[in-house]
């Protein structure tokens, strides 16, 4: 049997060495095709039709991304004789990265992003501590594919390094692809215009860049977004500048009370699906309101990008700065980091942190004490507490914040305390309730399976309310000043397990997406402020807020201490309220174009962040 194989490979083998060179250059050209193909299938699934039909649409940008690959399959030519082990490496990695892009859609809506290889630690924590890694059908037939194809391959030892056989003619050749390389990705990836006139569309939307403009193009284009850029005119002497403005806002006048901070996971109003529930989902939400301020904050994330909003909230800065799109919890921290804890520690708070699950995700257990927060907490605090399928319940982690609120106010005359739910964290587990549970809803347009994950989310929208309902009852009857904030991180792409696909995908909703039209529909979270101390803004909405300026206009309003930054962000400068996903907000509008006023004051904003995340601190000392 063994010699009867190895006589059918030796024939195999004689016969490719005769055609060696017509074998190769086919599948040197074929490779960059199937390489680019790879993470499109495996998110659209090999037997959808919407695949082929999405390659046709978007045939323009494979180009791009056909010319960048075959450069770096070149370059690898050189050095590698076997060309099996180019073609197999290549589709492999292609392979991988396409599911990692599935599993990032599944549980972030978010793509693959270069940004997102700075986070593989995270990405282990996070299987380590229950999530499953999803690997789909196409996955393993595009594998078992290569595995094939790579076999049959073997006999080809050629490649353009057969015809370089001195090492410095490879390498003066490499250096000459690498030139070719670098000039595509300046004048090709990194160009705006020459990109439009490809037909590349921009939307600050990540989810929508990736689907309109294939997977590879956009994956290259973001690669210059890993690298801090220096904004115009930053020196030491404009920083001071700018700090002595700063400094002009400071105010001794601003009161002390405890403060209660909720970031509630996916807590969204559903309305960009076509369902009526029949119990009120935000009933606690509309009850308070007539009490406090609410209105609806502009999240610059979709799907994913949590610790992105509580950075912003808890520092006044943005995570899109437009000098990196790393995440700052896990690149940019440091000791005594400027924001909101810092300036309360100063002034002699307690300030601790609950967060409902583990400590590794996106650097936390050293993110949050940079921060300046005393203690922290996490899911292994938690005594036996409700679960709702995986996850904590909201209610558990609101009776967290009631605990370490009760114990801490004994030892500190005003308190800080920060929590983070996650009961509704993607994707939406269908075995959280019992049909029994599930809040009653229907739909003209939805299928069944669609409609029960509806009622799964709707059920758990439900408990979130409740839980601050439940919150704020509590608070009625503290015998000491508190101000509650409370806000939704982001919207999701809903859907019932990993391997079903989000319901969006059914509605093609992101083929008619328009930034300027719909940006709103997928960016816009409830957020809530209330005291037991006074209704002076009773039934009051700030309007469209961001989340940098959550607990500013939070504070503010009610004349509660907070960072003289923060001051001077809410009522020095002013040609508009907020900037979010790079949008500026102003008069409870989205605006996609600044007048030269607000780019003045956006650079001075810049200025600022850049100093402190990525700078040289010049105007550390005028912060307080």
């Amino acid at each position: 049997m063994k010699s009867g194989i190895g006589k059918i490979w030796n024939n195999y083998r004689e016969l490719i060495e005769k055609h060696v060179n017509g074998v190769f250059w086919s599948f040197f050209f074929i490779t960059p095709l199937m390489v680019i193909f790879m993470p499109e299938a495996i998110r659209f699934g090999l037997q959808n039709w919407m695949l082929y039909e999405y390659m046709v649409l978007r045939i323009n940008m494979w180009i791009l991304s056909y010319l960048f690959i075959l450069m770096i399959e070149c370059l690898m030519s050189l050095f590698i004789r076997r060309y099996a082990v180019i073609f197999a490496f290549m589709n492999v990695l292609s392979v991988g990265i396409g599911t990692a892009n599935l599993n990032m859609l599944t549980y972030r809506s978010l793509p693959l992003t270069p940004a997102d290889i700075l986070l593989a630690k995270d990405a282990a924590a996070a299987v380590q501590n229950g999530f499953s890694i999803i690997i789909g059908k196409s996955s393993w037939i595009l594998l078992a594919a290569i595995l094939v194809l790579t076999l049959l391959l073997w006999p080809v030892r050629t490649g353009c390094g057969h015809y370089l056989s001195k090492l410095w003619k490879r390498f003066a050749a490499a250096a000459g692809i690498g030139v070719l390389m670098y000039l595509m990705l300046v004048f090709v990836f990194f160009n705006e215009p020459l990109m439009k006139a490809f037909g590349h569309t921009y939307s600050e939307m990540l989810h929508n860049n990736y689907y309109m403009n294939t997977y590879y193009t956009e994956f290259i284009k973001d690669i210059k977004r890993l690298f801090p850029s220096k904004p115009e005119n930053y020196s030491a002497d404009t920083m001071a500048l700018i700090g002595e403005q700063i400094s002009e806002y400071k105010r001794e006048d601003l009161k002390e009370v405890d403060i209660i901070a909720i970031q509630v996971e996916s807590w969204f109003a559903p309305d960009n699906y076509d369902v009526v529930y029949e119990d009120d989902l935000f009933e606690n939400y509309h009850r308070l309101a007539g009490e406090g301020v609410t209105g609806l904050m502009v999240s610059p994330k979709y799907g994913g990008g949590t610790a992105d909003i509580e950075y912003e909230v808890l520092t006044g800065f943005t995570s899109n700065d437009e000098q990196s799109v790393t995440t700052p919890f896990n690149i940019n921290m440091h000791d005594n980091f400027p924001g909101l804890v810092r300036v309360l520690k100063l002034n002699g708070y307690g300030a601790f942190s609950i967060h409902s699950f583990n400590d590794t995700l996106y650097n936390r257990l050293n993110a949050y004490p940079m921060l300046g927060f005393d203690r922290s907490y996490f899911s292994y605090n938690f005594d036996n507490p409700e679960m709702r399928g995986t996850w904590i319940s909201d209610q558990a982690c609101i009776e967290k914040v009631i605990e370490v609120y009760e114990a801490e106010t004994e030892n500190y005359d005003h308190v800080f305390v920060y929590g983070l739910t996650m009961q509704n964290h993607i994707p939406v587990d269908r075995n959280k309730y019992t049909e029994d549970e599930l809040i009653s809803a229907k739909s003209g347009s939805l299928n069944e399976e669609d409609l029960l994950t509806m009622r799964h989310l709707g059920t758990t929208l439900r408990e979130i309310d409740a839980a601050i309902g439940y919150l704020a009852d509590y608070l009625r009857t503290v015998d000491r000043d508190v101000i509650l904030v409370v806000w939704g991180d982001h919207q999701i792409d809903i859907c019932k397990d990993e391997e079903s696909g989000a319901i969006f995908q059914r509605t093609s909703f992101y083929d008619s997406y328009v930034e300027e039209r719909d940006f709103l529909k997928l960016h816009t979270t409830p957020y809530l402020v209330w005291t037991n101390f006074s209704d002076e803004h009773a039934g009051e909405s700030f309007g469209l807020l961001v989340p940098n300026m959550i607990m500013s206009s939070a504070l503010e309003a009610y004349d509660v201490i907070m960072p003289t930054y923060w001051n001077y962000f809410v009522s020095g400068v002013g040609t508009y309220d907020g900037v979010t996903a790079n949008y500026l907000i102003e008069d409870n509008k989205v605006l996609f174009e600044m007048s030269d006023e607000q780019k003045e004051e956006y650079h001075i904003r810049q200025l600022i962040q850049y100093d402190v995340v990525h700078g040289k601190n010049y105007i550390d000392n005028y912060l307080d």
